[in-house]
């Protein structure tokens, strides 16, 4: 037994090289397992599609692994951030080539800061009008927008407070707010005043833009205007200049003017009822003018016309009164009552023909009926035949005295030639 024991114990290894090889091959597997979960957690078992960001800048927390993010989901990470030959940045995307396909070609870029202090991301952004290609692996894309960082704003802040100079603020403050002690219900109902007037000028924003619109065509049209208005004005000075030379004689105006308005007040006085009167008794006579007012552009317009067929017959115009003579038969002396004048016109006014009469007829709206004046024998074929006058050639040179004695010429029968008006009577 003891050389069997013996054997055994030279075939097997010590106890303590087996611990040793156990705790090698737990810490081999606790580090591919350490490793695996690296490699998971930075995507290195993910198939990738390479698209390269150019870019101004970068900014601040730039680095590999940041986010690539579109409209808020995951699309890709950062893998290298490194400068450009032309002074940029060139940012390479490891994107997930499922999600190209959602992106379109001309997406936009924006290197924005995730929070106040952390790292940024890639934000694209869909344009207006997105492309119908869709961005491709080794696509170019460039970004010019770059948010805002903690450390710019601290630059301008720290500019800010160097041109306000703290102290004077904090000293202003506190007076503020010693101001304001004490008058917070004050404050308050000033507030809701306010708040009411701003809601009451909301509701009048779209007058006062129509308003506003409507100012500007009106300041557009005084700047048209502007050097007529600059042009009266430098005529003012010299009108204003006149007045100022001829203020005596415009005094002496005034007072003339102050003593006429003196006789006029006067006059009104005395005669301001007989005025009235006046007016009143001229308001018959201005009716009937009225009425009859039609009537004086058609007499104007053929009296201009026979004033051309006069310059037309004569030859031209002569100085001078131009009158026509001609012989016309000779009428009845006049008798009582047969020829007493009537005035029976009651058609109104009316042109008669006029302007364009030529005298070669009698307009029907002259022929008046003989129950209203007008003439019972109207002119007639032997109107114009010459003939002899019934009364004698001696009453005509003596008078009627001359025939003392002797019979009295009777009236012949035949109307003589006339001519009948719109007032009945004869001329």
């Amino acid at each position: 037994m003891s050389a069997a024991r013996i054997t055994r114990s030279d075939r097997t290894l010590p106890e303590g090289v087996r611990y040793k090889i156990s705790a090698l091959v737990l810490l081999s597997i606790i580090a591919t397992l350490v490793g695996l979960t690296i490699a998971m957690y930075a995507n290195s078992f993910t198939p990738t599609a390479g698209v390269t960001l150019r870019a101004d800048r970068s900014g601040l927390q730039m680095r590999p692994g940041n986010l690539v993010q579109l409209r808020g989901v995951d699309v890709g990470t950062v893998r290298a951030v490194k400068l450009a030959r032309d002074g940029g940045v060139e940012i390479t995307l490891a994107m997930q080539p499922d999600k190209l396909r959602s992106i379109p070609a001309n997406v936009g870029v924006r290197l924005e800061q995730m929070t106040a202090f952390g790292n940024k991301h890639v934000a694209l952004q869909i344009p207006p009008n997105p492309s119908t290609r869709t961005l491709s692996r080794g696509a170019v894309l460039s970004s010019k927008d770059v948010s805002v960082e903690a450390n710019g704003v601290f630059d301008r802040l720290d500019d800010v407070l160097r041109v306000l100079q703290p102290a004077k603020v904090n000293a202003a403050l506190g007076a503020v707010s010693q101001a304001v002690a004490g008058r917070g219900e004050e404050i308050g109902r000033t507030i809701d005043v306010t708040n009411s007037y701003l809601g009451k000028i909301n509701n009048d924003i779209p007058q006062l833009t129509r308003d506003l619109d409507k100012g500007a065509t009106v300041l557009d049209i005084y700047a048209a205007a502007t050097p007529d208005l600059m042009r009266v004005l430098a005529n003012g000075t010299v009108t204003a200049r006149t007045f100022v030379d001829q203020q005596g004689a415009f005094h002496g105006l005034l007072q003339q003017l102050s003593s006429l308005s003196g006789t006029g007040q006067d006059f009104l006085a005395i005669n301001g009822s007989r005025l009235v009167d006046l007016a009143h008794s001229l308001i018959p006579i201005t009716s009937l003018l009225e009425d009859y007012s039609p009537e004086f552009s058609c007499f104007l317009q053929g009296a201009d016309k026979a004033h051309q067929l006069l310059k037309t017959a004569i030859g031209g115009v002569v100085p001078g009164v131009m009158a026509i003579v001609s012989i016309q038969p000779g009428n009845e002396p006049y008798q009582y009552p047969r020829d007493l004048p009537n005035i029976a016109a009651d058609n109104g006014p009316n042109c008669h023909g006029m302007p364009d009469y030529d005298g070669s007829y009698i307009p029907a709206s002259l022929m008046v009926p003989v129950d209203k004046g007008g003439d019972p024998n109207p002119p007639g074929p032997d109107a114009n035949r010459a003939r002899l006058a019934q009364t004698p050639l001696v009453v005509r040179l003596f008078g009627p005295l001359a025939t003392l004695g002797s019979t009295p010429a009777t009236t012949s029968p035949a109307t003589p030639a006339g001519t009948t008006t719109a007032a009945g009577g004869r001329r």
